[in-house]
Parts: C-alpha cells; sequence; structure tokens
C-alpha cells in the first residue's frame, strides 16, 4: 500500500468512527428516561388504585449501590453458559414446576423480548445459567408466603405474571408492577437486588387483592407526621438517610404515595436481617404493625395465631 492509499484508509477509518460515536449520542437522547419529577427520582403513571395502576419502582442515589452490588457475586458464579439445550430444558421444567406449585405464570428470555411497559423497554435475560439461579431465588422467596397465599388470590381472578428481565431501558427502575386489569403483570429487574425488589411488587399484587376485599387503611395517614403529603420526600423523614429509629417512612420512595410506602415498608419487613425502624412502637414498626392487621384480616390461608415470615420483625 502506497501512501497516499494509507492517508485515504485513515480518513476513511475516522469518517467511520465519527458516524458511530454520534449515532451513539443520538441513540442514547432518543432512549434517555423521561422523569416526571427529577427531584425525587421518581415516574408517576397513574395514581387511580380502583381503575388499577403502573407502578414504577426506582431507586434513589443513596440506595443504588448497595442494590447494584448485592447480587455481583451470583452474578460473577454464573457466567459460563455450560451445556445450552441440556439448561433450557431443565430451566423450563423448573419453572413448570414453580408456576403449578404457586398459582402463578413466569417468563423470561426470548417469550418477553420486545415487552415495553409505561413506555420503558425491557431487556431480556438470556443467559440461562441466570434464569436457572433467578428462578431458584424465586421459588426460595414465594415459599415465605403461607400454602395457598397465591392461589387465594388467583381463586378470586387476580392472575399474575412474573417476568425475569435483565434490566429496564431506564438504568434506576428495579421493578414494574402492570396491575391495569385483573391480569397482574410483575417486571423485575435482576440486575438489582432480587429480594428487595420481588416482595415490594409482589405486595402491589396483594394490596390489589386486598383491595378488592374491601380493605381501605382508613387511618395510614395518622402514622406520618402533622402535614405530610405524599409526593413531596423529604431525606430528613427517611431512615435509609437518617438511620434513626424514629424515622416515619423506610426511604424516600415511600413517601411517593401510601401505597409505595407500604410497599417499601413491607420490603423492609421480609428483608434478611431485622432494621432499627421495625423496633417495637417506632414509627415503622407501626406501620409494619397495621399491613399485618390487614393482611390477617382478608386471607385465609394466613393464620392470626402464627407468625409469619413478613411478621416476625413485629410480633
Amino acid at each position: 500500500m502506497n501512501h497516499k492509499s494509507k492517508i485515504n484508509l485513515i480518513k476513511t477509518i475516522v469518517f467511520f468512527s465519527l458516524v458511530v460515536v454520534f449515532s451513539g449520542v443520538a441513540f442514547d437522547l432518543e432512549n434517555s428516561r423521561k422523569l416526571i419529577n427529577p427531584e425525587m427520582d421518581t415516574y408517576e403513571v397513574s395514581t387511580n388504585k380502583d381503575d388499577g395502576t403502573i407502578s414504577i419502582t426506582t431507586i434513589d442515589s443513596k440506595d443504588k449501590e448497595h442494590k447494584t452490588k448485592s447480587n455481583s457475586n451470583n452474578r460473577n458464579n454464573i457466567n459460563t453458559q455450560g451445556n445450552t439445550n441440556n439448561r433450557i430444558v431443565a430451566n423450563n421444567n423448573y419453572r413448570n414446576s414453580i408456576e403449578k406449585k404457586y398459582g402463578i405464570s413466569i417468563k423470561y428470555g426470548n417469550e418477553i423480548n420486545g415487552y415495553t411497559v409505561a413506555e420503558l423497554k425491557t431487556i431480556p435475560l438470556t443467559n440461562e445459567l441466570q434464569i436457572s439461579n433467578y428462578l431458584s431465588m424465586l421459588d426460595g422467596n414465594l415459599a415465605y408466603y403461607p400454602k395457598g397465599f397465591f392461589k387465594e388470590i388467583k381463586n378470586s381472578g387476580f392472575n399474575v405474571s412474573i417476568y425475569l428481565i435483565k434490566k429496564f431501558s431506564a438504568d434506576d427502575v428495579t421493578g414494574i408492577t402492570n396491575s391495569t386489569n385483573k391480569n397482574v403483570v410483575i417486571s423485575i429487574a435482576t440486575e438489582y437486588q432480587f429480594k428487595e425488589s420481588i416482595h415490594h411488587e409482589l405486595y402491589h399484587y396483594i394490596e390489589k387483592y386486598m383491595y378488592s376485599k374491601g380493605v381501605k387503611y382508613p387511618t395510614w395517614d395518622s402514622l406520618n407526621p402533622a402535614k405530610f403529603k405524599y409526593g413531596n420526600p423529604n431525606s430528613t423523614l427517611s431512615f435509609s438517610y437518617t438511620a434513626s429509629d424514629n424515622a416515619p417512612f423506610v426511604n424516600n420512595y415511600a413517601q411517593v404515595s401510601a401505597e409505595e410506602d407500604r410497599a417499601s415498608t413491607f420490603e423492609y419487613m421480609t428483608a434478611d436481617n431485622k432494621s432499627g425502624c421495625l423496633n417495637n412502637g417506632k414509627p415503622i414498626w407501626l406501620k409494619a404493625k397495621y399491613i399485618c392487621e390487614q393482611i390477617d384480616t382478608v386471607f385465609s390461608s394466613v393464620t392470626p395465631s402464627k407468625t409469619e415470615y413478613w411478621e416476625r420483625f413485629v410480633y
């Protein structure tokens, strides 16, 4: 190759590199998330619980590092695809057994390729070893609920499908519950802390059923500070920011709405370890106790004399 040809080749490479860079920038701009309230870092899609809602669970900067790193060990241990065909069959069989056990539906991989919710795209989870891992985690966490718990909801006409995805097109979204009709879809971004996400989103499903049974939470707001209104988060009121046992909210996201307050509180109730905010008599403990009492009232599969998994930090 002569000198002139080399110069022309270099010019061509530079030109196409610039095209790729600017295309990438344009793509990022086009797909950037649309925050309703950037200061809160949350989304608002619907607030009418009677007609159904789309609940989009996000994380703020205080929680992000913890929730993204907590699954890192699991991901590091399942990088190898292994025997794909055998794994596909094994995963499908395992999925079927979980569905039968709990009366739910589970989808993953290309089954939900192209699925969008609330204008957010989903990136599918396709690694079969990762799918196996999260099926196991899902099975283990569903087992914390009493036998027949989810089938009781299903028998009332409220079906639930759990979508295991890699992540959403918005980086701060950990889970979405689409409950706009009786066929509820829970999407879980497995790149974040799985246990926190699944129990938070499941509570939205549980509460939808409880609403249909007449649950109203008439005195819930009395547990909040005087003059507090949902939708205006204040970090000084959040346990995740202050570490104060007397905080009235577990985190900023709990201040979005009463529904998110309860789902976020339930998330803490189902955690591996007890937080100080759940100590007897504290504001969040009172909220947790209220939640337990309402669940006891509605579900025949829940025995009041037995301490259920979500009650172990309360009673």
